[in-house]
C-alpha cells in the first residue's frame, strides 16, 4: 500500500454521517472535504470545520506547523485531503494537504452538485 495521500473521494461533511464506522476503522477512507474553521486548538494540532451545520474534527499534526499562533482563523474556508478513520468512537479526518479557499463560492458550489 501506499504511503503517499491519494487526491481523495469528494464528501460535503453532511455525506460523512452515511459512513460507517466500523468498516472505517478496518480500512481507512482517503477523502477531500470543504469547510470553514470554527475551533483551532494548536497546542493540540486539531481544527474543526463547518458546512451547513455539520462539523468535522481535523487533526492536522500531519502538517508539522512550527509556528504558533492563528495560521488557521475562524470563518476562513480550507479544502482538505487526507485519511478519514474513527477515534474515540469519533469520525476523524488526519489532514496531509490542505488549501486556503477564502474568496471561493462554496454556496455556487453546492447550487452545482444539486443539479449535477
Amino acid at each position: 500500500m501506499s504511503t503517499l495521500p491519494t487526491s481523495g473521494k469528494v464528501y460535503f461533511l453532511n455525506e460523512l454521517g452515511t459512513i460507517n464506522k466500523k468498516e472505517l476503522q478496518k480500512d481507512p477512507l482517503s477523502i477531500r472535504t470543504i469547510g470553514r474553521v470554527v475551533e483551532y486548538k494548536y497546542n493540540v494540532g486539531t481544527l474543526v470545520i463547518e458546512h451547513k451545520e455539520c462539523r468535522l474534527e481535523i487533526d492536522i499534526n500531519m502538517l508539522n506547523i512550527k509556528v504558533p499562533g492563528n495560521i488557521f482563523n475562524n470563518g476562513d474556508l480550507y479544502q482538505f485531503i487526507g485519511e478519514l478513520n474513527v477515534k474515540k468512537n469519533t469520525i476523524l479526518l488526519n489532514d496531509s494537504q490542505n488549501n486556503s479557499d477564502n474568496g471561493f463560492d462554496i454556496d455556487l458550489l453546492d447550487d452545482d452538485v444539486r443539479y449535477i
